[in-house]
């Protein structure tokens, strides 16, 4: 499913282990949104489209110069400040072992990012999760100590719910048991996690959508101010070609069903009311529009 990315796999765009990458800043009426590479991680192209013919993904990666045999993901965290807040969107792979073991090196940018742009781990306010995913919890805690110590933390309700099930299947028992070490110092901390759900406005300005199907509890997020919009759809959308051409592929991870129906309403919302996207996994920084093309649709970066 997943392979590790040494330093001479990918292009030089995702720097090694703990060193400083790209950013990319915009603005949403009064807030100011960093984008920050976390790194890359390698997905094999399977992962993208379980339920889809082997020869019908390689020949549509293909029409698009992409490679078939694995796909380089980057991974894109999100820091919103607006007023005295600064605000964390999910704190991608971290740097742990089971993490490099999954990934490689080319992950752990976030931190050394930080520090490039002059925001330390103590100034994050806020920290918001889209899910429970290894690459969206990881830089949560390290050595069982909170990376962002005075930042109140928010998961989804229904996320957490599913992160304390007994009847976790077997092949995916140690994805659990680390998304629930990463956030048990949180846990620990009377009245520093706070759960969420649908429709809720998490901090001031930005609001959770609930979409279902890719994780139990997984949930957008929606940045407003001042009329203007920005959509962050996280992983409804695993890849910038496959998912537009072709939303009823499922990710392994998914339900399918509700996966599908989940991301044919997002993308429907986005491009017909003309939300600018921000997604997690799509090309740095990942910012574009989506639009209604022949019977599916495509994504039209903006960055």
């Amino acid at each position: 499913m997943f392979r590790r990315l040494e330093e001479d796999t990918v292009a030089s765009e995702a720097s090694p282990l703990g060193r400083a990458t790209s950013f990319y800043r915009l603005h949403v009426g009064e807030h100011e949104v960093v984008v920050i590479n976390d790194g890359t991680i390698g997905v094999t192209l399977p992962f993208f489209a379980v339920n889809a013919p082997e020869n019908e993904v390689r020949a549509l990666m293909e029409a698009h110069g992409l490679g078939t045999e694995f796909v380089p993901l980057p991974v894109g965290n999100v820091l919103v400040r607006s007023g005295e807040r600064l605000v964390l969107l999910d704190t991608g792979t971290g740097t742990s072992d089971f993490a490099r073991g999954l990934f490689g090196n080319r992950i752990g940018g976030l931190l050394p990012t930080l520090e490039l742009i002059g925001v330390s781990p103590e100034a994050i306010t806020d920290v918001v999760f889209s899910h429970a995913h290894i690459d969206h919890v990881g830089g949560t805690s390290a050595d069982g100590r909170l990376v962002f110590p005075n930042a109140r933390h928010y998961m989804p309700q229904l996320e957490s719910d599913d992160l304390q099930r007994d009847d976790v299947p077997e092949p995916v028992a140690p994805f659990y048991a680390f998304g629930k070490r990463q956030l048990q110092p949180v846990a620990a901390n009377d009245g520093q996690l706070s759960l969420y759900g649908d429709g809720d406005e998490v901090v001031p300005g930005i609001r959770a959508i609930a979409t279902l199907g890719h994780s139990a509890g997984h949930h957008a997020l929606m940045i407003e101010s001042r009329g203007q919009r920005l959509l962050l759809p996280f992983d409804v959308l695993g890849h910038h070609v496959l998912h537009l051409r072709h939303p009823d592929w499922s990710m392994a991870p998914d339900q399918p069903q509700v996966a599908v129906e989940t991301r044919r309403r997002l993308l429907a919302r986005a491009a017909d009311e003309r939300i600018p996207v921000l997604v997690h996994h799509f090309p740095f920084p990942g910012l574009g529009l989506v639009t209604r093309h022949r019977d599916a649709y495509r994504y039209v970066p903006t960055s």
